[in-house]
């Protein structure tokens, strides 16, 4: 694995904070426009599970309309900004990479839950009561499947309110530092490109998210490691690899089905 130099850190930084809400909403909002289409699946979860089931997150505002959604935008990723400044002053040290369980990670109640989402997918992503059991386990303070629940947002978030409930789950991932803010971070402003878990050499992001327990990230920068000629990368890399794939029942199939899927699941 390449070095990356603190001069290299400080100018990826400068280009980070150079980015205003609105660049990055609209970076993100891209995505999401081309999926209106499927306006069917767009929010199931709303007759599943009630009509607010992201109450958990928090009280709303009075008004929600786009100025209070970018504002909590601008505030959520100041939060980002500042954590990324101080975890991109050092290299990571990928060689003492430690394989951690979802348990040993943090709370994962109803965590059967999470297993069967995952043997059902894809089809789970369109089932309504596939969704009300991830939103469950969620709200029950499972991290996965908050994690999951996150990358489902990103993809139908289409209203202020939904945007703002977004904000929310963000601050509370920020809070327990989890990997998929890291791999949110690198669709934003990462280098690698959309070459999916199988695509382009990772990108700093991408690294940070496989050292922060995003097992997909581990299954991405796994892969690339394997092939370094340094011995001691290359073995970190085989426990990156056997981490992700035995880490939830269905991963394996799960990540070799999903490793050259140009919108790579970040889990």
């Amino acid at each position: 694995m390449r070095n990356y130099c603190k001069l290299y850190f400080a100018l990826f930084l400068l280009a980070i904070l150079s980015y205003t809400g609105a660049r990055a909403s609209a970076t993100d909002t891209k995505s999401v426009k081309s999926k209106k289409e499927k306006s069917s699946v767009n929010r199931p979860e709303q007759s599943a599970v009630g009509s607010d089931p992201l109450d958990w997150l928090g009280p709303l505002p009075k008004v929600v309309n786009e100025k209070v959604t970018s504002e909590a935008f601008d505030r959520v990723f100041k939060r980002m900004e500042t954590m990324m400044e101080s975890d991109l002053r050092e290299e990571p040290n990928l060689r003492e990479f430690v394989c951690r369980t979802p348990a040993e990670v943090g709370p994962v109640p109803l965590q059967k839950i999470m297993e069967k989402f995952v043997a059902e997918w894809p089809g789970s992503r369109y089932n309504s009561t596939s969704l009300s059991a991830l939103f469950t386990a969620a709200r029950e303070g499972n991290w996965l499947a908050r994690s999951w629940l996150f990358t489902y947002m990103l993809e139908y978030t289409t209203d202020p309110i939904l945007d703002y409930r977004r904000m929310q789950l963000l601050h509370i991932l920020l809070d327990d530092k989890v990997g998929v803010i890291y791999s949110f971070a690198s669709r934003l402003f990462g280098g690698s490109g959309s070459g999916g878990m199988g695509g382009n050499s990772p990108d700093i992001f991408e690294i940070h998210a496989a050292l922060h327990n995003s097992y997909s990230a581990q299954y991405k920068v796994g892969k690339y490691l394997i092939g370094s000629k340094v011995p001691a990368e290359a073995n970190a890399g085989k426990r990156m690899v056997s981490c992700a794939m035995n880490a939830v029942p269905g991963y394996v199939g799960l990540l070799e089905k999903e490793k050259n899927s140009l919108n790579m699941m970040t889990f």
